[in-house]
């Protein structure tokens, strides 16, 4: 009997061990299996999906300033923790797009460069000087003399020739470096308004004074975004806050000017808001030019916007409405859409603000892949620089993106 119970007990220990090595086994087959299965999909999915060849009718430029690659890295686990998950497996919006490339950036006398040669770059595909807007590389910093006749032409030149109607959205001032060489020629990104001009600039005009005033600028039929300091008097209180007043030297009223030029000389349909109601009431269909300015400065971080002080629609309503403005036209639009606050928030060292502004792009992107079809509309989303940013050590998978030491994990799966 006794070694009839060592026997029985040895094979229950030995049926017991098989047991834990097929669950073993059967685990390690669960987890090899299901990133091959995803590998495999994702190669048949690429595989068998068909070559657009078509010419773009519509184009929407995205640029996320100073969205480097460990920004987005952040910004892709941020989305996914703030949904509860770990984040690491999260997607954002352009990453499921059919292509991916990098870019090199560098200005024509600078290694690192500012957003606006980058921006002269990208809108008008001339590589320029640091801090120079819409001029070749002839144009000299702050030389006004130097801009004369390096003039280019951008984005908006070539798609209003060709008959398309154009617009921008953007969460830093509209004469900010990302924006104005759309539209504007600039020995300096700082001449934004004829107050930030030096003396020796009186040949040059503003900023802000050429968006109003001449070709391309003056036809664009979306502009939203902040600074509107720049396009009031200085003796003109702010609609929003009575303790400040435009800064323009010159008396110049640019809101009201356009408006007229608008309503009464070209008889289109226009609106001016300076807030989210004003935006609101904003019709797309029947509204042809759309000038908002939300600030005197830069529109608001996403954590301001959403604590209720602040009354600014998102990057993705103003992308939204912008869209369904410009669409009307059969033969096509270009829109340029910029999330300034990833920048912004980098230079102030505010990562939380930073990420929220990924996300605000992230959100924008979505919104115009519902509004558009890729059978007719081109989307690029890219990066005009990138930031001294970065993930630090090895942190646990499902640590918190914003932790600065080690904390419990936010997602499901339960680490040891």
């Amino acid at each position: 009997m006794a070694d009839g119970a060592a026997l029985s007990s040895v094979l229950g220990l030995v049926l017991f061990a098989l047991t834990m090595a097929a669950s073993v086994d059967k685990a390690n087959y669960d987890a090899r299996e299901r990133w091959m299965k995803s590998a495999q999909d994702y190669l048949k999915q690429t595989l068998e999906s068909e070559i657009n060849t078509k010419v773009a009718k519509n184009i929407v430029l995205f640029i996320g300033d100073g969205m480097g690659l460990s920004t987005v890295t952040a910004g892709r686990i941020r989305k996914g923790q703030l949904k509860g998950n770990t984040g690491e497996e999260e997607v954002l919006s352009w990453e499921e797009f059919a292509n991916t490339a990098l870019s090199k950036t560098y200005n024509t006398d600078r290694m690192v460069a500012d957003s606006a040669g980058t921006a002269t770059a990208y809108h008008c595909g001339v590589k320029a000087n640091f801090e120079t807007i819409g001029i070749d590389s002839t144009g000299v910093f702050a030389d006004c003399e130097s801009s004369i006749g390096a003039e280019i032409d951008s984005m908006f030149n070539w798609a209003l020739l060709g008959g398309k109607s154009v617009g921008f959205v953007t969460t830093s001032r509209v004469t900010h470096a990302s924006p104005s060489p759309l539209y504007a020629h600039s020995a300096s990104r700082y001449w934004e308004g004829d107050f930030d001009k030096p003396a020796n600039a009186s040949k040059c005009k503003d900023i802000a004074a050429q968006l109003i005033d001449d070709f391309p600028g003056n036809k664009a039929q979306v502009i939203l975004g902040g600074g509107r300091r720049a396009f009031m008097p200085n003796t003109m209180q702010d609609p929003e806050y009575p303790e400040e007043n435009g800064r323009r030297n010159d008396s110049r009223n640019l809101v009201r000017e356009w408006m007229e030029q608008k309503t009464n000389i070209e008889k289109k349909n226009a609106a001016y808001v300076f807030d989210r109601s004003g935006f609101d009431d904003v019709d797309p269909r029947t509204t042809d030019y759309l000038l908002g300015l939300f600030e005197p400065s830069h529109m608001r971080f996403e954590s301001q916007r959403n604590s209720g002080n602040f009354d600014e629609p998102s990057l993705a309503e103003m992308t939204s409405k912008a869209i369904q403005i410009l669409q009307k036209n059969r033969r096509g639009f270009y829109l340029f859409v910029e999330s300034s606050n990833i920048d912004i928030a980098h230079h102030e060292s505010r990562g939380r603000n930073a990420l929220d502004g990924v996300l605000a792009l992230d959100d924008a992107v979505g919104e115009a892949r519902k509004l558009t079809s890729v059978a007719d509309t081109l989307l690029v989303v890219s990066a005009d620089h990138s930031h001294v940013f970065n993930i630090g050590g090895y942190p646990y998978r499902g640590m918190d993106i914003l932790g600065r030491r080690k904390q419990q994990r936010i997602g499901s799966i339960e680490l040891e």
